[in-house]
């Protein structure tokens, strides 16, 4: 057993000495290099990097080597046995004996490993074992300053310090008095009411320089603004944004991000809003608009505006405007939901459109400009280039053997479709038509044979023929020798085999037919016909 000895000395942001020996089919041994003069200054560093220096020479003579060697290390949080939690091999180049590589350039360093465990790490020089003992990381001088009373300061204009939690948790929690001489600015900064008052006009209670967050903890108001005289209850204002924003993460009913109440004694909105405006006789929400949107309404999720009535119009659009780009009732999706949706339970129509001159409804879109789940009545024309179904439908395309046919050869297509098949021999063939753009998925093909009978083995071809050159293709081929057939107690055998073609119907250049061939003639064999199977996803 050949001897391993190595020694790891590991600062903050490098990984800088490593003995090692290693054994194998060609012995190695580590020596301790300096520590390089230009190790990576943490300021540039984008992830975690550790940089490892060290002198590889053979375990044998004693010499350094020198090439390119696959070299791999890891990361365990056991001295001994145990899963490695992060892993990187690489090709490292040695010259007299000195490499220098950067680990976590590969494959990147969770962060959340050095969280004060200790971590150990392993290094195997492929096709050796990994060496052991593993070596410890151990922090570096600088870092035992992470103590009570440190103080970190600086004039450079980016932040001292940076702390983040990308959890759940705070990201910084102080138990006790929290002093601070400069400005506390951004975030979230959380008011207990057990160390302050009510909100006043004080400036330490709402940041009047940055922003700023009142949260409560109960049901009760965070923030209640109130005036009892004749001016506004609240009034916000923004040079480039909202004057004024409303959120909720709640779903429950008659929840909304912003809520206006006139004078409300009517039914409960049954559904969540971004915007919720009650009023017992007047507008729920009005808006007005000069050049503009008097009400525009988004959502990523749900509705942008949703309006109900027990008795009128739930969303009234109104525009007086002559050109076609305007309308009533405008609304716009980007992101495969509705602009517009409309919705009931009763015999009255969830949208209703009407016009006396130009559309009552228009619409248009790239995936479908109207979507309709369930009967749509049309009291008019109905004027429309296609319709899109909400998935593809399923067809078939049947030909029975009497559609066959041969020139300049005997050839039988018997009445009450008896099957077709030729005392000559050569093909058959039959026109098809499909609809152009459907996608044939499945050919079938049926067969008579007479029982107990050794006939040819028929060959029938599902062909496209291209109009422009004359030459063809095989979509789809079925053979009489596939099938298993079954005797029907008189004198003749059935069967039928279906093969998979995944083909898109060209009518542009194409034509299409089914080509049957028979190498001798023979009517102990005949084939009773084919049957396509195909999608359509538009109708047309």
């Amino acid at each position: 057993m050949n001897e391993r000895k190595n020694a790891l000395l590991l600062s903050t942001f490098a990984l800088c000495l490593l003995v090692l020996a290693i054994s194998g089919p060609v012995g190695r041994s580590w020596a301790q290099a300096p520590v390089p003069s230009d190790a990576l200054d943490p300021q540039v560093l984008v992830g975690p990097l550790l940089q490892y220096q060290a002198r590889l020479t053979s375990v044998s003579t004693g010499e350094p080597l020198s090439g390119t060697y696959t070299i791999s290390f890891r990361l365990y949080n056991t001295a001994v046995g145990g899963s490695w939690l992060w892993e990187e091999s690489k090709d490292v180049p040695v010259v007299g004996g000195l490499l220098t590589v950067v680990l976590g350039d590969v494959t990147p360093i969770d962060a959340a490993l050095f969280n004060g465990q200790a971590l150990w790490l392993g290094i195997r020089v492929n096709p050796d074992a990994e060496a052991t003992p593993r070596q410890q990381l151990l922090p570096a001088a600088y870092a035992l300053g992470l103590v009570p009373g440190l103080v970190l300061s600086t004039t450079s204009p980016a932040p001292a310090l940076n702390v983040r939690n990308f959890g759940s948790g705070d990201a910084i929690r102080v138990d006790g008095n929290l002093n601070v001489t400069g400005n506390l600015v951004g975030g979230t900064h959380n008011h207990d009411s057990l160390y302050y008052p009510k909100a006043t006009s004080d400036s330490r209670y709402v940041n009047t320089t940055g922003p700023d967050s009142i949260l409560g903890k109960d049901a009760s108001p965070a923030l209640t603004v109130g005036q009892s005289g004749t001016g506004i209850g609240g009034y916000f204002t923004s040079t480039s944004t909202y004057g004024a924003r409303g959120d909720t993460s709640s779903t429950a009913n008659e929840q909304a991000g912003l809520l206006g109440v006139a004078g409300w004694t009517g039914t409960a909105l049954n559904n969540y809003a971004g915007v919720l405006g009650k009023s017992s006789s007047g507008l729920g929400v009005a808006g007005v608009s000069d050049n503009g949107y008097g009400v525009y309404g988004t959502s990523s999720l749900n509705y942008g505006v949703y309006g109900t009535s027990v008795s009128s119009n739930g969303v009234r659009g109104e525009s007086s405007a002559t050109s076609s780009n305007f309308a009533g009732v405008y609304g716009r999706s980007a992101s495969g939901a509705a602009g517009v949706y409309g919705q009931t339970s009763t015999t009255a129509p969830g949208v209703l459109a009407s016009s006396s001159a130009g559309w009552g409804l228009f619409a248009s879109g790239g995936a479908g400009a109207i979507y309709a789940n369930g009967n749509s009545t049309v009291n008019g024309v109905l004027t429309t280039q296609a319709v899109a179904y909400s998935s593809p439908r399923t067809h078939y395309y049947s030909l029975p053997g009497e559609a066959f046919v041969q020139k300049g050869t005997d050839w039988f297509n018997t009445g009450g479709n008896g099957g077709a098949c030729t005392t000559a021999g050569g093909a058959m063939v039959a026109p098809v038509n499909l609809p152009h753009g459907s996608i044939v998925t499945n050919f079938t093909v049926y067969f008579r044979r007479n029982h107990g009978a050794s006939p040819p083995t028929v060959t029938v071809n599902f062909d496209r023929l291209f109009v422009s050159t004359g030459g063809y293709g095989i979509v789809a081929s079925v053979t009489s020798a596939q099938p298993g057939y079954v005797y029907d107690g008189y004198s003749t055998d059935w069967g039928n085999y279906t093969v998979a073609a995944g083909h898109t119907v060209d009518n542009s250049t194409t034509g299409y037919l089914i080509y049957a061939y028979w190498p001798s003639g023979s009517c102990d064999i005949a084939v009773m016909g084919v049957r396509i199977t195909y999608t359509v996803a538009v109708a047309e």
